[in-house]
């Protein structure tokens, strides 16, 4: 009889899972290119978007005036572009092309240098922070445009809490500010998401035993493996993109102090699945992650070279923007017929749209809900620039976020890249490697004590 009832209820269970992800269907989103040609390279001021080179741009943040900025880091400057031009001016709002360095503290952030900028985030006051992993410090730009070091001991490692001139990072990499005006730091080097007191300027680890691993519950106990992205939602829950063990953690409340598994396998799987349950779903190597205003998180899944949303209404995960065997470059088409190459960060705005860096793919681009025209290449640099379509400016409704069943899914060995050196090379030619892996079963017992070795 026990057997009976267990057989029931399973059989029960699966068919409601199967009309779930039966009944709904994926939100279609349409794909153009912001900035970048698709071949990295270095140009100086004043060119159009679709005209500017750009070389592994990583993290992006989008203002309240609707300036797109983001971090062209194998130019070693942040740039920026007006967020709803096809024409759109690139220019450099901080750093100085082609100049590795640690300099400039006090003056104009032209003038300034980075070692390896790579995540980007802002507050309402104007003030924009850019993490640099390859001096492991954060600075921050304020509305003058001038440059300060916030927090960070220039080129001295660690995973100190405290203020300046004592706290440390060992590989600071994508930020986001909270409700409060403070700021999420994932310091994937120390397995720690951390808190910047914006006011004090401030570190505190937030969540993270700063022992890599996979383990759920209290914050201060949780294991995390090379966490790389981390974002909050109107409701002031937390989300955590936890990288090296492939999956996206959350708060289930904003009251309370522990985290739990989101999305991707409970063991820390790799792998790649599209439109399934989020408990079913794999991801490989996830980093930048945004939260509309319903909950519904969308994801960089880096190693996979798509974008992935998750729907907190029916708790599973769809594919929107990246195919492997999709188009290189393809601009004013389908998202999901559109072949990426690393998609590192992501935000959006309450209107609908998303936008998000393309990392190998040396671009900066949008998603946009709405009709499909048909598909064109990117447009070249040799080629008069075009007016964007009337239906891209502004969606006309939010995304209805579903799924139908797929394949089984495939599967690999997870991992994850960590070094905060990042080559100005300008034209990559494979992808990141040697990066370190996590056996749940083979946890280590301690901080790391040297740096990451290899390009994010």
């Amino acid at each position: 009889q026990t057997m009976n009832i267990f057989i029931h209820v399973f059989v029960v269970g699966s068919l409601l899972l199967f009309e779930c992800l039966s009944q709904v269907t994926p939100p279609v989103y349409t794909i153009s290119t912001i900035a970048g040609t698709g071949t990295g390279g270095m140009v100086t001021d004043g060119l159009p978007g679709w005209s500017t080179q750009l070389a592994q741009p990583n993290g992006i943040w989008l203002s309240s005036n609707r300036v797109l900025y983001f971090v062209d880091s194998g130019n070693f400057v942040v740039r920026s572009i007006d967020a709803d031009e096809t024409n759109g001016i690139v220019s450099v709002f901080a750093g100085s092309l082609s100049t590795s360095g640690d300099t400039g503290d006090g003056g104009p952030a032209t003038l300034a240098a980075f070692m390896n900028p790579y995540g980007l985030c802002g507050l309402t006051t104007g003030t924009i922070y850019v993490t640099d992993p390859g001096a492991y410090r954060v600075r921050s730009i304020n509305a003058q445009g001038i440059i300060n070091a916030v927090i960070g001991l220039s080129s001295i490692m660690g995973c100190n809490d405290g203020g300046p001139g004592a706290a440390t990072f060992t590989s600071p990499y994508l930020c986001r500010a909270d409700l409060n005006r403070n700021l999420f730091i994932a310091d994937a080097g120390c397995n720690t998401i951390r808190l910047l007191n914006t006011t004090s300027n401030t570190i505190s680890t937030l969540i993270g035993a700063g022992i890599m691993g996979l383990i759920d519950g209290p914050w201060t106990a949780a294991r995390l493996s090379a966490p790389m992205g981390a974002a909050q939602d109107t409701l002031g829950r937390i989300y955590i993109s936890d990288t090296g063990n492939n999956i996206i953690r959350k708060q289930p409340n904003s009251s309370s102090s522990s985290i739990f598994l989101l999305a991707g396998s409970s063991t820390g799987l790799s792998g790649s699945t599209t439109d399934t349950a989020a408990t079913l779903s794999l991801f490989s190597s996830p980093r930048g992650i945004y939260v509309d205003t319903t909950g519904n998180v969308f994801i960089a899944d880096y190693n996979n070279k798509q974008i992935k949303l998750y729907n907190a209404s029916s708790s599973t995960v769809t594919t929107i923007a990246g195919n492997s065997g999709g188009t290189v470059g393809l601009d004013n088409g389908r998202a999901t017929s559109a072949k990426l190459n690393k998609v590192v960060d992501i935000i959006g705005d309450t209107d609908g749209f998303i936008f998000f860096t393309d990392q190998l793919d040396n671009r900066v681009r949008k998603l946009t809900l709405g009709p499909v025209v048909s598909p064109r290449p990117s447009v070249s640099p040799t080629r008069s620039p075009t007016r964007e379509p009337s239906w891209s400016r502004r969606p006309t409704a939010s995304p209805s976020i579903s799924l139908s069943p797929s394949a089984a899914p495939t599967t690999s060995t997870p991992s994850i890249s960590l070094s905060p050196s990042i080559s100005p090379t300008v034209t990559p030619s494979a992808e990141p490697t040697g990066v370190p892996t996590h056996t749940p079963s083979s946890l280590p017992t301690a901080m790391p004590s040297a740096a990451p070795t290899t390009t994010p």
